[in-house]
């Protein structure tokens, strides 16, 4: 049933996944539209390809900063409080 759905679906508007510099040994970062991590990847091509339907309907755009690096206060942060979780227990 959602794959009925997915493939009816008409884009409104596309969400902007931006590529920039990559992280931890990685050559590229994909971010949201506010710049936050959100995956590495080692090609351009692989990025494509994990978005692939997305970018054929419409829903996703990628947008190359490869001059910007990804905001990874989050991911900083959630680790710091799994580990304070971690060592609790």
């Amino acid at each position: 049933m959602q794959n009925i759905k997915r493939k009816n679906a008409v884009a409104t508007s596309a969400s902007v996944i931006r590529i920039r510099r990559g992280v931890c040994g990685h050559r590229y970062s994909a971010c949201d539209d506010s710049g936050r991590f959100l995956g590495n990847f080692d090609k351009l091509s692989e990025a494509r390809q994990h978005w692939r339907w997305e970018i054929q309907h419409g829903f996703v755009q990628l947008v190359r900063e490869l001059d910007k690096e990804p905001d990874i206060s989050a991911l900083d942060a959630a680790q710091k409080a799994v580990q304070a979780v971690l060592r609790l227990y």
